[in-house]
């Protein structure tokens, strides 16, 4: 079996809580339409955005049309704003793992789908080094596409079995499988043994 050589770590909902919340609630507030932007919730694309693929004014914009809301000056800056205030606090049991990973050899990388403004989140160089930062906007895909996996696996220079990967999405952590990596959906209650039974710790 091959030594472990990385643990992949999704950002949002795996190294700190977030939701989506924030943002949502401020949509409501100034919809000029309730009824149509309950019903379209599920219908705004992310996906082109984070993948670096649109600008935030361009997101804006189509998030206007998709949620019936009125265009302003200075909208782009309260998106990030209402982005960001759904970070909630850093799950201990995840630092924790991390710095029992890098004592014993297995470093930590960072592979998340964000918005450009979530490259500021994380900032901790003793338990995982920038360059072992990877963020969807920059490699211009989204998880679950196998390519976003490929080229991680190609710039941390191992195999796929030599990877763990963290998410909190199950489809994220099944293509993943896939490939060869040792995937899991993280839960705090069990994600310490499971890292210590897949890295032999």
């Amino acid at each position: 079996m091959s030594k472990i050589k990385f643990c992949v770590w999704d950002m949002g909902g795996v190294i700190y809580d977030w939701s989506p919340q924030p943002f949502y609630d401020w949509c409501f507030e100034i919809t000029t339409d309730k009824g149509e932007m309950k019903k379209n919730l599920n219908f705004l694309d992310f996906d082109t955005h984070m993948s670096g693929l649109e600008s935030v004014t361009d997101f804006a914009l189509k998030m206007c049309d998709c949620y019936k809301i009125s265009y302003f000056d200075g909208i782009e800056k309260e998106i990030e704003r209402k982005m960001m205030e759904g970070n909630g606090a850093e799950f201990s049991v995840t630092l924790k793992m991390m710095k029992i990973l890098r004592e014993k050899g297995v470093q930590n990388a960072l592979l998340s789908n964000a918005f450009p403004m979530f490259s500021k989140a994380w900032r901790n160089d003793e338990l995982m080094s920038s360059e072992n930062s990877f963020f969807s906007f920059n490699l211009g895909l989204v998880k679950p596409n196998p390519k976003i996996y490929e080229v991680v696996r190609e710039r941390l220079n191992v195999s796929f079995e030599e990877l763990i990967f963290v998410d909190d999405k199950q489809e994220n952590v099944d293509v993943a499988c896939a490939l060869g990596i040792k995937g899991i959906v993280f839960n705090e209650a069990t994600i310490e043994e499971q890292i210590k039974q897949i890295a032999s710790l």
